[in-house]
């Protein structure tokens, strides 16, 4: 997990040496100690242990765990290693105490997530360093949660969408846990033939449910259909997986599979210069130096990677912890320093149905984007087709609304709704509009659409919301036209044609063809 062993000795070898990596090594061990561990839920202050305590609720524990296993294979300290058995137990008393077949799917999942994440990488990294009783118990443990989290959440009906829901991280980490359970001491013949069929089903899952839909959305320009802050997040996760296989089995997806290199495209056109996502879809997320940018610079030596992992290393961009740790983990300290690349200005993903256009790369620029997917829905995906956000200096047209809670009130009567976005609505105060299959507001906006779950779904007539007509760009401007007239019920309108015209750098002109039903 994380990185292989031939990083591990390296960081070892060089975190006493002066120089950048030795300089991120004594800020992420300053703030361990001062930030972390004195944290009153998750106190591992000191060499005592019997003053230490544990709360698995805190929304830190996991990034704590991960830290304390991380610092204790690169320092090698005695209390640090204490830490880690510490931690081990607390996985191990954690899944004993848990009955997960009655707990709620979402309760379940992420206490599944969580021991995939902190007590994998406990029995991962700390194997040879437990003692045996210990190392056992604890792969038992780990087995139980990962035999419940494959029954009710990946070999379930839940573990059938390859277009969005939580399936895709869930499948990151079950492949995670067939590798860390793979040969692990503890584990009878019985159970270990079970871990090598969940390996089995999951890549399954991989090769030929997800990586032919991400193929389609990817294509040759990077793009994909979750919205813009969950695309980011999604990301991070395909690339937990690329590393999981390439370290456990030497398979590469990062060269193997034609649309991983482009996806860093992303990282630039769903970026403001304010360097927050666009607004589109749920939620927001800002550019750090991630995974992502650390492993696909190191990967590819590509210039627009690497121009990002030089920049979002820098000392700005490192208030909390976790870019620290990360700038630690994936950064390739030996990369030669490169000028920003100049990426073009305008840029259409015609699969996903997002134009975007800059005026420059300044901080000051001006930035057009123009939405229309011809499909829905994907997760995290709104009724927002042929609409457009401006920003400059601040986002100046925007989606409204914040991103609460998944599912809920806000969500449901408006933030994913056509209404929060500049797009058209046609009211009508007899209509029954529905959102995730319940009554919801009538905004007058665009039809509710069931979640898309393989790629078949994507293409079958039901489905179609919309379609563009003309993407053109040139020196000094960027043109849009596509047709939404698919996205609201056909009693409402037949067409709904939007022109957007950006004259850069200071001039958006928008011009809609509407024509209603007789009705309106």
């Amino acid at each position: 997990m994380l990185v292989d062993s031939a990083r591990i000795a390296w960081m070892q070898a060089n975190r006493l040496l002066p120089g950048d990596f030795g300089d991120t090594y004594d800020l992420f061990e300053y703030r361990y100690n001062n930030w972390w561990i004195n944290d009153p839920q998750l106190y591992l202050l000191g060499s005592d242990s019997t003053q230490w305590t544990w709360n698995w609720s805190s929304g830190y524990a996991t990034d704590e765990a991960e830290y304390s296993v991380v610092l204790w294979r690169l320092n090698d300290d005695h209390v640090q290693l204490r830490r880690c058995r510490y931690l081990a137990q607390q996985v191990i008393d954690k899944i004993q105490s848990t009955d997960f077949s009655v707990l709620a799917f979402f309760d379940a999942e992420a206490i599944h997530r969580q021991m995939s994440a902190a007590g994998m990488l406990l029995l991962d990294w700390c194997y040879d360093d437990l003692p045996v009783p210990l190392r056992q118990e604890l792969a038992q443990q780990l087995y139980v949660s990962a035999r419940s989290f494959m029954a009710t959440h990946i070999l379930s009906a839940s573990g059938t969408s390859y277009v969005s829901s939580h399936n895709t991280w869930n499948c990151v980490y079950a492949n995670q846990n067939a590798l860390v359970l793979h040969g692990a001491d503890g584990l009878t013949a019985l159970q270990q033939d079970t871990v090598l069929q969940w390996h089995n089903a999951v890549y399954d899952k991989w090769v030929n449910g997800f990586f032919p839909v991400y193929q389609h959305y990817r294509n040759d320009d990077g793009g994909w259909n979750w919205g813009a802050a969950y695309s980011m997040w999604s990301l991070i996760d395909q690339f937990q997986l690329f590393d999981n296989m390439l370290i456990s089995t030497g398979t590469n997806w990062y060269t193997g599979l034609p649309w991983v290199q482009n996806s860093i495209n992303q990282y630039l056109y769903f970026i403001q210069p304010n360097d927050l996502t666009i607004h589109l879809g749920d939620g927001l997320a800002r550019l750090y130096g991630d995974h992502v940018v650390y492993r696909h610079a190191s990967i590819f030596q590509d210039p627009r990677s690497m121009w990002m992992a030089q920049e979002y290393a820098q000392p700005q961009y490192l208030g909390n912890t976790n870019p620290v740790f990360l700038k630690m983990v994936y950064k390739d300290f030996t990369l030669p320093t490169v000028p920003f690349p100049e990426p073009p200005l305008d840029w259409w993903s015609d699969h996903v149905g997002l134009s975007v256009s800059r005026s420059s790369w300044a901080d000051d620029a001006t930035m057009l984007s123009f939405f229309c997917s011809p499909s829905k829905r994907a997760a995290h995906e709104h009724r927002d087709n042929n609409s457009f956000a401006l920003f400059k200096n601040t986002p100046l047209l925007l989606d409204a609304g914040h991103y609460d809670t998944y599912g809920g009130t806000h969500m449901r009567d408006y933030y994913s709704r056509t209404i929060a976005h500049n797009s058209i609505c046609v009211y009508d105060s007899t209509d029954q509009m529905t959102s995730f299959g319940q009554p919801a507001a009538n905004d007058g906006g665009q039809i509710d659409s069931d979640a898309l779950q393989n790629l078949g779904n994507i293409f079958e007539p039901q489905n179609q919301r919309g379609e563009w007509i003309q993407w053109a760009a040139g020196a000094g401007y960027q043109y849009n036209i596509a047709d939404a007239a698919m996205s609201y019920d056909p009693a409402t309108l037949d067409r709904f044609t939007r022109r957007t015209l950006f004259l850069k750098p200071d001039r958006v002109l928008v011009l809609d063809h509407v024509h209603l039903e007789q009705r309106r």
